[in-house]
């Protein structure tokens, strides 16, 4: 009988000491995950090829647009590149990259801890992000054709040399604003105009540009100058380098760009 209680002692602590803590009663939940999402990226880059631009060391490579297509490749979203000019009102090239398949969510424990539905919702759950995987690497492939595609147009526009005599800055920023400002299936994409130029504008009239789509403005040249985008509301960033506005703006999931 001592024997009988003792084991039926012991395997009550072994019971207590494996059970899950409660609280009041109830299992405490699990604590939230938190995961970082970046929301798409949509840009406008526009690059000055009129003579006055060596005077302000403007430049751009086709590495500088390397947090651009990374961007891409994470979150989709959508580039537009085009030339500033003595008429810059140009069509932009443009690559699109639609949003990525959503993952599933994973299925909360059951209140009570019934191990049979648990287990039911896992299997479900392991099914489903099987089938996530599968979209997931066919939208990466198709991300990567579309941004090489793209690249392969842009390469040989990123070489080319100053053959404006003058500069229609107007027209590049409103081409550039337009394209934001369209509808898009991307509600919440982070937005920027990028314009790799000396800031002249000797073309027209017209100098400052209203902007309807609200996007941020970076201005990259080697002096600082805004030129005729001294003006705008609201005020352009001014960067020595292209790769220093393209990181900034794609950067920290787009909290930096508006």
């Amino acid at each position: 009988m001592k024997l009988i209680s003792l084991g039926a002692a012991v395997l009550v602590a072994v019971l207590a000491f494996n059970a899950t803590p409660t609280t009041g009663g109830r299992q405490p939940k699990p604590p939230a995950t938190v995961v970082a999402v970046q929301p798409p990226f949509r840009g406008a880059v526009l690059h000055d090829i009129s003579y006055s631009r060596d005077t302000a060391r403007v430049s751009a490579s086709l590495e500088d647009f390397t947090p651009i297509f990374d961007r891409l490749r994470v979150s989709g979203g959508e580039v537009g590149f085009g030339f500033i000019r003595e008429d810059s009102d140009h069509p932009l090239i443009r690559c699109y990259v639609p949003a990525p398949p959503e993952p599933p969510a994973l299925p909360p424990p059951t209140s009570g801890g019934n191990v049979f539905v648990n287990a039911t919702n896992q299997k479900r759950y392991d099914t489903e992000k099987k089938k996530y995987e599968a979209k997931r690497r066919a939208w990466e492939a198709d991300a990567n054709a579309r941004i090489n595609a793209f690249i392969a147009l842009l390469t040989p526009l990123l070489a080319a040399p100053a053959t404006a005599g003058s500069t229609d800055l107007t027209a590049a920023v409103e081409r550039g604003d337009l394209m934001l400002a369209e509808p898009s299936s991307f509600t919440h994409a982070d937005t920027a105009i990028i314009l790799i130029t000396d800031g002249i504008h000797n073309a027209t009239a017209k100098e400052t540009p209203t902007l309807r789509s609200h996007a941020a403005v970076a201005i990259v040249n080697g002096v600082g100058s805004l030129g005729a985008l001294a003006k705008l509301n609201p005020p352009a960033l001014r960067f020595e380098s292209t790769a220093a506005a393209i990181r900034y703006l794609t950067g920290d999931g787009g909290a930096n760009a508006h």
